[in-house]
Formats: C-alpha cells, structure tokens, sequence
C-alpha cells in the first residue's frame, strides 16, 4: 500500500473502530505517515489508531513521539472546548444570540471530540452584538486587541483563539447571496440564545468554505472528513444541499468533492479528476502552500501578470472586506487600492512578497495546466 492509501485506510479505521488492512510498519514508513499527516493537522488520529491497534515499529522513540501526538492535541482539544464553554456560557447569562461555527459543533459529531481539532473556536453573533460581546467575554479573562477584522474580532483565552464573527461571507458573491443570510437558516434552541444551523446549511457552510479556500491553494483533508462524517450520522437532506449548492455554480465541486470521499472512504475508483484533485490537495496541507496558492491564482487569471495585478486590485467585494470603511463611503476606494499597493511593498511585507513573487516567477506551468484543469472541470474557474 503507498503512503496515501495507508493514510486512509487508518483513519477510516480511527472513526468506525475497524481493523486496519495493515499489520505492521516500518519506521520509515511511519515517519512518513505522520508526516503526511500532520501537513494535514491529523497527525493525532493516525498515531492513536496504530497505537490502539500495536501496529507502530517497537521502538522507545517511536512510542514517546506517537504519546507527545496524542498529548499535544488533547491538550488542544480541552482548550478549545474550555474557550467554547466560556463564550457560551458568557453569551447565554447576556442573553446574545449565537451559532457555534464549524470545528465548535461538528466535534461533537465524532466518536471523541478530541478527534477533531481545530486552531480555533469559530462562533457567529449578529454585529450589533459584537462591541457587548466583547466586553463581557474581556470581563471573564479574555483578551483582544479590539481589531474588527473584515469579518470577525479575534479573542485569546491562555493559548487559545476564539473567532467572534458578524458575517460568514467569503468575499465571491455567488456563495455570499446565500452566506448573507446565514441568520435564516437558523433554529432557535428551547428557551434559550443559542441557535443551529438548519443541517443542510450547516452542511453547505462547510462546502463553501471548501471552495473559497480550495481555489486559494487548498483546504486540506479535514472538511472532506468532516462531511464523510455528516454523511454517516444521516445528517442532511442531500437533495436540498445539492440545490443550495445549484444555486451558487457550486454543484459540480460538492459532486467531485463527494466522488473523493466515496474514493477515500468507500474504496472506489479514481477518475482523472479525482487524481488530480487529490494531488492538489495532498501538497496543499491544511492552509494551502504559497507554492498552490500561486499556482491556483495564476490558473484563474490565466497568466502571472494577470494574477500579480489580481493580488492588489482585488474585487470591490474583496475589498470591502479588507476595508470595512467601503461600505460606508464607496467612493474610497481608489484610495484603497493605493493604500493596498503600499502595504504590499512595505518594509513589514518586504519578505512575503518577495516570497510570493519568487514563487510566481518559479511556477510550473504543468502544475499551473493541471490546476487550470482542476477548476474548469469542477466549474470554480470563475471564483
């Protein structure tokens, strides 16, 4: 089995309690198993399932690195369920509506929450809320640096990072026609502020999210997981979240999508999409590399100096979320276009964009084609 198929194989067996199809490893084979793994932020599933299952190489550095694992992202896992209680508990005793995004509801969806891990808590309250919110979360320990992003305030709780956001909008108006209007989709709890997304938006939240990240470099394995999850629990209506999907020229990508699960999960056959589809999503790790995120925006723009001059003349929706300001006066933003150019060759930029241009510069067009390829087939080429 090559290192990709091992991956999958053992991190099916992690959320059904199967047996792996492998019995034993090399620690060579191991050490490129975690790696792979950990490029995707699951480095904790595959080193509990080979523990579980006496599959790891018998050896002490071996066992203390696969313990270190699994201690690290426990740790993770208490402080992001510590952050998420806190914020709950401090937006019920206000009486401020809220909907936990994300990483904050699906954990509860795995067999263990600690199974799915996230770098923060990612909660939506309406903006009118925020400036309140904020002040009562300070009242109990947290700190902020007051910074209203374009879509969210960013939190700190000890080590951790709590996400407050007003929007959920991705800044491409086919998803956010729909994104906008996230409060609709939403179910109040009994006698309480809490609300839910209705399950097939809650669904199509993810898949969007998918999307703007994928055409930006990549989104790693975790959403794909994430939906095999909601598949399994029976979450959703399919239909209703293919015509959501419709609805915004995101049908064809949640058709892909779900062919690499089935591919993943299921053991079915590759097609030449879905090839090239996990590739791009392998290399691209959790985030996206810059090497992928160019390459991605160079396929879009249809050239580099097309995508050079996208990086700074951002769509008007774009900027808006950038500069909060332009929803309130339009007209300024000639002005902020300026102002971005300058923040790009500023001297506290100076080595991203150098870094960012290198990697323009350096590109390869057959990885640009096969990205070309990848958009154009999954009807994302327009994002």
């Amino acid at each position: 089995m090559s290192t990709v198929e091992m991956l999958f194989d053992l991190l099916r067996c992690e959320i059904t309690g199967e047996k792996p199809k492998i019995n034993s490893l090399t620690e060579n084979d191991f050490n490129n198993l975690i790696s792979l793994a950990s490029l995707h932020s699951l480095a904790h599933l595959v080193a509990d399932v080979l523990k579980k299952n006496g599959i790891a190489p018998d050896s002490d550095t071996v066992k203390a690195r696969i313990q270190k694992i699994i201690l690290s992202e426990a740790y993770i896992s208490a402080t992001n369920e510590n952050i998420c209680n806190q914020t709950e508990s401090a937006l019920k005793d206000n009486n401020i509506p809220y909907i936990l995004l994300k990483g904050a509801f699906i954990s509860t969806l795995y067999p263990e929450r600690w199974m799915r891990t996230s770098c923060d808590i990612d909660i939506l309250i309406h903006e009118k809320d925020i400036e309140p919110a904020v002040f009562v979360l300070t009242e109990k320990g947290f700190t902020t640096d007051n910074e209203k992003h374009f879509h969210d305030v960013h939190l700190r709780l000890g080590e951790g990072l709590l996400e407050l956001h007003f929007s959920i909008c991705e800044g491409q108006k086919n998803i956010d026609r729909i994104l906008e209007n996230a409060w609709d989709y939403s179910v109040k709890d009994k006698n309480n502020c809490k609300y839910q997304f209705t399950n097939e938006f809650f669904a199509f939240h993810i898949i969007s999210h998918m999307a703007h990240h994928f055409t930006n470099g990549g989104c790693g394995i975790k959403p794909f997981m994430d939906l095999w999850i909601l598949k399994r629990h029976n979450f959703y209506n399919e239909d209703d979240v293919r015509s959501l999907c419709d609805k915004c020229g995101l049908l064809k990508f949640y058709t892909t999508v779900c062919q690499l699960i089935d591919i993943w999960f299921n053991d079915k056959e590759h097609t030449d999409l879905t090839k090239a589809v996990e590739s791009f999503v392998l290399n691209g790790g959790t985030r996206g590399t810059t090497s992928n995120m160019v390459a991605a925006g160079t396929a879009r723009n249809k050239s580099r100096f097309k995508f050079i001059l996208s990086m700074v003349f951002l769509k008007k929706s774009k900027m808006i979320n950038y500069y909060p300001v332009l929803n309130k006066y339009p007209f300024l933003l000639p002005f902020m276009y300026i102002k971005r150019l300058f923040e790009k060759i500023s001297r506290k930029n100076t080595l991203q964009t150098e870094t960012m241009l290198n990697s323009i510069k350096n590109q390869n067009n057959e990885k640009i084609n096969s990205i070309a390829y990848i958009f154009k087939e999954m009807q994302i080429d327009g994002m």
